[in-house]
């Protein structure tokens, strides 16, 4: 859902076949492989390894894919670096994790806006993520 284009999507919309789909399975993989030297498709197993750690943010009957911070976890990988705040008689509990090798240095800010363990992301510097300049009026009690 995270890693495939638009293009890619569209196309496979258009499949019928069972063996269509295999093919253009086996050929999305293959264009992900970073070492086409190994037997193993490195590009899929990191994407794996990634659906796998973003489990860690399961809650309840919603699996961790389906959470904004496993969303960010899937597409960018581990963050270099994470600040996490637990929210005192003025703020919420949030986290801002940070990603040096991305376009130059970007962050993304969870916050628990609900009330309850889901961190939801509210702000980020990405140029293709959501953007909320007020997001520390998001935060404040």
């Amino acid at each position: 859902t995270y890693i495939i284009t638009r293009s890619e999507k569209k196309a496979y919309n258009k499949l019928s076949s069972l063996d269509e789909k295999v093919k253009f399975l086996a050929e999305f993989w293959d264009k992900r492989d970073s070492d086409l030297q190994t037997p193993l498709n490195e590009g899929r197993e990191e994407y794996l390894s990634r659906v796998e750690y973003a489990s860690r943010f399961d809650i309840g009957m919603k699996k961790g894919w389906q959470t904004d911070r496993g969303r960010i976890i899937i597409t960018y990988g581990e963050a270099d670096e994470y600040v996490r705040e637990f929210g005192d008689i003025n703020t919420i509990p949030h986290e801002t994790w940070y990603y040096n090798n991305i376009q130059g240095g970007v962050s993304f800010v969870f916050a628990a806006t609900g009330g309850g363990q889901e961190y939801r992301l509210i702000h980020s510097t990405h140029r293709n993520e959501l953007q909320n300049h007020n997001w520390l009026d998001l935060i404040t009690r």
